[in-house]
């Protein structure tokens, strides 16, 4: 007869992806939780008044230049997201594939927020590159040919 298997600890859990335990997503986002929850309760009133104003001076400028330049905030809202999803799934399967990467929580998290900004500076870069080459350029003539004209009179 064979014998079951020791229970996980802590730490062995901690280094298993999320997709082994479906409870620790749940986890990760009650601890992030209570950690912005004594982050708030611990902050002055200053403190709190300067978030909220942040938070809304974004949300302002934000709104104003997806209604100014929409194709360009396009470009870079989907260059964030794709690069957040981009690095998420890598140490996913770099982690699943026992590939020698270090765990996300060794990783400073200032490093990773700057190897978002990079990764999504390139992918910025690469549509704006797209966005000028033959194809489009044939894209965008074919498109001005299809236009209805006006006649005036």
């Amino acid at each position: 007869p064979t014998t079951p298997a020791p229970a996980a600890t802590a730490a062995t859990r901690r280094n298993t992806i999320f997709l082994d335990d479906p409870a620790q997503p749940t986890d990760v986002l009650s601890r992030l939780r209570g950690d912005l929850a004594a982050w708030w309760h611990n902050t002055g009133a200053l403190g709190r008044s300067w978030a909220i104003g942040a938070g809304l001076i974004g949300l302002l400028a934000g709104t104003l230049v997806g209604m100014i330049l929409p194709a360009k905030a396009a470009s870079v809202l989907t260059a964030a997201a794709g690069s957040a999803l981009w690095m998420i799934c890598g140490l996913l399967l770099t982690h699943a594939a026992s590939l020698p990467w270090p765990r996300a929580d060794i990783v400073s998290p200032l490093a990773w927020v700057l190897i978002w900004v990079v990764i999504t500076f390139i992918g910025v870069a690469l549509q704006a590159g797209l966005g000028t080459g033959k194809v489009a350029k044939k894209a965008k003539s074919e498109a001005s040919k299809a236009k209805p004209k006006v006649a005036k009179g």
